[in-house]
C-alpha cells in the first residue's frame, strides 16, 4: 500500500525517511498485514564516464527495519525503476535518452547490482518491480515501450518479477509482463486471468477508486482475499493509506485536481470520496500516528480470514471442503465494482457465517 505524503497542512515531516513519524507509519502498515509500496530514502544510483555507482547505506537501514523487524513481505523497487504511467515516454537518466544504448546499459548494471545486494540480504523475493502505472495500451508507442522496457530489465539478469497495473488484459504483454494488476470487477475476464496464469505469470488485483467512503458495506476492503482465494491472485495493492487533498478530519471529499495523461493535455477530475487514503492523521486531533478507518479494519479482517482459508486449504488439499465452497461463493467476476458494495455483498452476515463454518471446519478432529 502506498506511503504518500498527504496534504502539505499534514503530511510535513510526517513521511521523512528514517524518522520516528515515519517508522510509526510503517509499524501501522505491518500491524495490518500490509507492505509498503517505496522504501525511503532512495538508494544513489550515479553514472561517472563508463561505470555505475550504487549507494544503499541509507537504504539498506530502512529496508533491514522493514523486513527484518516489521516483517514486510513486499516491497516495490526503488522509485529509480518505475520508468512511465499512463501515456507517458519512459524516463531519462543522467541525461540521457530511455533508449540509448548507454543509458541502457547503465540500468541494466543498475538492476544487476541492486538484485546482487538484495540476494546477499536475503530479500531478493521481497521485491516487485512497479514498472509502470495504469498503461494506457491503446496507444502504439506505449504498446512498444512497455515491450522494450521489459526485455531490457529481463535481459539484466536481476530476476525481479515486472509488474504493471494494467487493469485490463493486452496481449501484446502476454511475454513481457510477469504480474499483472487487474480490477476485480470484470474488466479483466476470468478467461484472461486463467490464460495469464497457464503461462507461467500471476495476477495481483488493483484497487484505485474501489474504496471509498461512502460504500457501505464495504464489500472490497473485506472480500479482497476471498478474491484472491479464488482466482489465484498472489494479493493486492492500493495506491494511497495517506493521500489527504484536504482535512479528512473535516472533510470526507477531494477537490478538483489539474493532472495529465501524457503531460501535454490537462484536465481537471475529482476522486471518489476518500479514495486513496485509508487512515487518518492524529497530530491533527493531538494523537501520535495514524489513526485507523473502519475500511482499513475490514482489509485486515479479511487477511485474517485468508490466512484461514489456506489454513483449512492445506489440511484437506484435493478433497475440497463444504465450508471453502461456502467462503469462495461469496465473490464473482464479473461484479458490479467495489462503489456498488450493496450489489457485491447484499447480505454482510454472510462472511460471517463462512468465516465461522472455516473455523469450525478447523477446530473438528478430522
Amino acid at each position: 500500500f502506498d506511503l504518500r505524503r498527504g496534504h502539505r497542512d499534514f503530511g510535513a515531516g510526517m513521511m521523512e525517511p528514517g524518522t520516528e513519524q515515519r517508522r510509526r507509519w510503517l509499524r501501522f502498515l505491518a500491524e495490518h498485514r500490509l507492505g509498503v509500496d517505496s522504501i525511503r530514502p532512495e538508494p544513489k544510483f550515479e553514472l561517472r564516464g563508463d561505470r555505475v555507482y550504487v549507494d544503499l547505506t541509507r537504504y539498506e537501514a530502512e529496508a533491514r527495519y522493514c523486513f527484518a523487524e516489521l516483517n514486510m513481505r513486499a516491497a516495490y523497487l526503488p522509485q529509480f525503476f518505475y520508468e512511465f504511467g499512463w501515456a507517458y515516454r519512459p524516463k531519462s537518466r543522467w541525461g540521457l535518452e530511455p533508449f540509448d544504448p548507454t543509458h541502457a546499459a547503465a540500468v541494466q548494471e543498475c538492476a544487476r547490482q541492486f538484485a546482487q545486494w538484495a540476494r546477499a540480504h536475503g530479500w531478493h523475493d521481497r521485491f516487485v518491480h512497479y514498472i509502470s502505472d495504469e498503461p494506457h495500451f491503446w496507444h502504439d508507442h506505449v504498446l512498444e515501450q512497455m515491450r522494450r522496457l521489459c526485455q531490457l530489465y529481463h535481459d539484466s539478469g536481476a530476476g525481479f518479477p515486472i509488474y504493471s497495473s494494467t487493469w485490463r488484459y493486452c496481449p501484446s504483454w502476454s511475454d513481457s509482463l510477469d504480474i499483472w494488476g487487474i480490477g476485480q470487477y470484470g474488466c479483466f475476464p476470468v478467461e484472461a486471468i486463467r490464460e495469464v496464469q497457464q503461462k507461467g505469470r500471476q495476477v495481483l488485483f488493483t484497487g484505485d477508486g474501489q474504496l471509498a467512503l461512502d460504500t457501505p458495506y464495504l464489500a472490497i476492503e473485506r472480500l479482497w482475499p476471498y478474491y484472491c482465494f479464488r482466482y489465484g491472485a498472489i494479493g493486492f495493492e492500493f495506491w494511497g493509506v495517506s493521500w489527504w487533498t484536504w482535512n479528512p478530519w473535516q472533510f470526507g471529499w477531494h477537490p478538483f485536481i489539474r493532472q495529465s495523461a501524457d503531460g501535454q493535455r490537462w484536465y481537471y477530475v475529482r476522486y471518489p470520496n476518500g479514495d486513496g487514503y485509508l487512515a487518518y492523521p492524529g497530530e491533527a486531533v493531538g494523537l501520535q500516528g495514524p489513526v485507523s478507518s473502519i475500511r482499513l479494519e475490514q482489509v485486515r479482517e479479511g487477511l485474517e480470514d485468508y490466512e484461514l482459508l489456506r489454513l483449512l486449504r492445506q489440511r484437506v488439499g484435493a478433497n475440497g471442503h463444504p465450508a471453502l465452497n461456502q467462503a469462495s461463493g461469496l465473490v464473482t467476476i464479473p461484479n458490479a465494482g467495489g462503489l456498488r458494495s450493496l450489489s457485491i455483498l447484499p447480505e454482510p452476515d454472510r462472511v460471517v457465517q463462512a468465516r465461522s463454518a472455516v473455523l469450525e471446519a478447523l477446530s473438528s478432529p478430522h
